[in-house]
């Protein structure tokens, strides 16, 4: 084939393993997101620190890495107590309910069962951080979750766990827009979030996030086909 081209979300990496001796053949388009997606009015951000998760959170997904954290750092820190909030925007399983329960961390949860999709978008944008998970399971480093994208659009720092070395952790070092750690790294992820509570990271560039745009990417891929197709 005069050019392998991988459009979605992930897979890149076993796709590589099969075309190493021509990795020029090879290209990946990710998914993107939606520019009319954007809420573009004023919106006041939340008062503490959100650290917010959109969507259903499921059992196999749950955070307990996040979880036990999170209690240590309101036990030794009163500042940090004060100002968190723990954002969930969706279904929550009722393991993971319980999880939270059991690090005694139930009152500093704001639960958002439904809200239309236009709201949503303005929760996001009003978090101070994005919570993104990626499940753990074998072929975790080619995951990117369609989240990272509508992520990218709200402009705001992305607190994610997952496989360090994978592809979402290549989105998120390009973009500059989040941290990563590892799911049982309980270090790295304090550090993270005490480093976005701190302020001490993220600078964002909108020309990089700009680049995940699905008009962005229709324009990469149309390239793409026409050189493919000799034009």
């Amino acid at each position: 084939a005069d050019c392998v081209l991988s459009v979605g979300n992930g897979m890149s990496d076993d796709f590589k393993k099969i075309y190493t001796k021509q990795p020029e053949k090879f290209k990946v388009i990710t998914n993107g997101f939606d520019e009319e997606d954007i809420y573009k009015g004023i919106l006041e951000k939340d008062k503490k620190f959100s650290i917010a998760h959109i969507g259903s959170l499921v059992k196999s997904r749950n955070p307990e890495t996040l979880w036990k954290v999170l209690k240590e750092l309101v036990i030794e820190n009163e500042n940090f107590k004060k100002d968190l909030e723990i954002k969930l925007v969706g279904k929550v399983d009722f393991f993971v309910k319980e999880q939270i329960k059991a690090y005694g961390l139930e009152q500093f949860v704001n639960k958002i069962d439904y809200l239309p999709h236009g709201d949503v978008i303005k929760e996001q944008q009003k978090s101070k951080v994005l919570l993104l998970l990626v499940n753990q399971t074998k072929n975790a480093k080619s995951i990117v979750t369609g989240k990272i994208f509508e992520y990218l659009a709200a402009e705001v720092p992305i607190l994610a766990i997952g496989p360090p070395n994978g592809d979402l952790a290549d989105i998120l070092k390009e973009t500059e827009c989040g941290l990563i750690s590892d799911f049982k790294d309980e270090k790295k992820l304090k550090e993270n979030i005490f480093a976005l509570y701190t302020k001490k990271v993220i600078n964002f560039d909108k020309s990089k996030i700009a680049r995940y745009s699905r008009r962005e990417l229709t324009k990469d891929l149309s390239g793409l086909l026409s050189a493919m197709a000799g034009n």
